[in-house]
């Protein structure tokens, strides 16, 4: 049985990457969707001021701890996770999971031509995966009945928290795919249009960093997520 750490009032499970294979296997012979949530400090802090939100995150059917800052708090509170499980990292085993069961994926969200450039890139390094299709369609309800046509059996959702995990939990059983899962910026870095930090940074866990550099708009979420989330968990009972 999958063990739970709970940070904040959110609930992360405590698993090893055999368990997230090993679910996401049994997700796709099943007939219920599977909603999976990548958690970060910035996700954290948005459902302590958001409680539907964080309602949302804890009827999550996995949920993976995406940040090397949520793993040592976790730790400090007593919660054994083994390590960090990046969310772009999960992204491809889904697919080469998929690739090998014969099951189809959507890449849904990004900003202009993304969802397309990511289907191309993962379909050459996936040649025999099925893409079911994509789109950079704004998050509604028409949005997902166009996807539900598609009838894919994994759907990547890149609107960002918290509308991607909000817009998967009103519309998963609309779409019916086997697994959903929010994927945020990970369609900038498959794609192209973010490079991803040297080995050496992701060794040291210095990826906020670059993604600071790339990206300096981003100052005020990479503090809070950096300092505040730490700050904000230290002094939780």
């Amino acid at each position: 049985m999958v063990s739970q750490a709970k940070i904040l009032g959110v609930n992360i499970d405590i698993v090893t990457w055999a368990e997230i294979v090993r679910f996401c296997k049994q997700a796709l012979v099943q007939a219920a969707p599977q909603m999976i949530t990548t958690i970060n400090g910035e996700i954290i802090l948005i459902a302590t001021k958001n409680p539907s939100y964080k309602k949302v995150l804890n009827t999550a059917n996995l949920a993976i701890a995406d940040s090397t800052n949520v793993v040592w708090m976790g730790r400090l509170k007593g919660f054994k996770f083994p390590y960090r499980t990046p969310g772009s990292e999960l992204f491809w085993e889904i697919c080469e999971i998929a690739e090998d069961m014969k099951k189809s994926v959507y890449f849904l969200g990004g900003a202009e031509n993304t969802a397309q450039l990511t289907a191309e890139k993962v379909q050459e390094r996936f040649p025999a995966l099925e893409i079911a299709g994509f789109s950079n369609a704004d998050p509604s309800e028409q949005t997902a009945l166009e996807v539900r046509k598609k009838n894919p059996d994994v759907v990547f959702v890149a609107y960002g928290a918290p509308v991607q995990e909000l817009w998967i939990a009103q519309n998963k059983d609309k779409i019916t795919a086997k697994i959903m899962v929010g994927v945020g910026g990970t369609f900038d870095m498959v794609s192209g249009k973010l490079r991803r930090a040297p080995d050496w940074m992701l060794k040291m866990h210095l990826e906020w960093l670059w993604r600071l550099y790339l990206q300096p708009k981003r100052i005020i979420r990479i503090f809070k997520a950096v300092i505040i989330f730490p700050i904000r968990v230290l002094f939780s009972s």
